[in-house]
């Protein structure tokens, strides 16, 4: 069976994105989370996700990239909180970015090969696009493992009011 058997429906989609905005309304500690406080997650479950391919575990890559896709969705929806963008903003831009990239198999008179010239071509179009669009309003560095387990601690002495 193959990817294109087994589509995912929109209900299993919808349903786990209704589940991250009621989780993100009603958990304090989500409440507070920006982005930048929450990109540690995103960083540690691609790390996770890096271990499952490499370990050949298709349990594992399955786990990892549910829980990759959980954050995903939650960052998401705190840059719709913070009036950034909104969770269709990202699937529609992927949809129009990936449609654009692929007119050899989906476009007009699909399937046939690439030129690296038509690559470059598309490459150029989506990259003065992307200069034209507004930035995210903060920087984000990239954190080394060691300071993951720290700022974990930390995140627990906040959920405790530790902190």
């Amino acid at each position: 069976m193959t990817l294109i058997d087994t589509p995912c429906t929109p209900s299993s989609f919808d349903r786990l994105a209704a589940l991250c905005r009621e989780i993100a309304a009603k958990d304090r500690w989500k409440q507070k989370q920006t982005i930048l406080s929450f990109y540690p997650f995103i960083l540690e479950e691609a790390r996770e996700l890096e271990e499952a391919v490499k370990n050949n575990d298709a349990n594992e890559l399955k786990e990892e990239l549910g829980d990759l896709m959980w954050d995903i969705l939650h960052i998401s929806m705190i840059a719709e909180r913070d009036g950034l963008f909104t969770l269709h903003d990202v699937l529609d831009g992927v949809h129009q970015k990936m449609t654009e990239r692929h007119p050899h198999v989906i476009g007009e008179g699909a399937p046939r090969e690439m030129t690296q010239g038509e690559w470059n071509s598309i490459k150029q179009r989506q990259n003065e696009r992307k200069k034209g669009s507004p930035a995210v309003p903060i920087t984000l560095p990239i954190i080394p493992s060691a300071v993951l387990p720290i700022r974990q601690e930390k995140q627990e002495r906040i959920n405790e009011g530790t902190a």
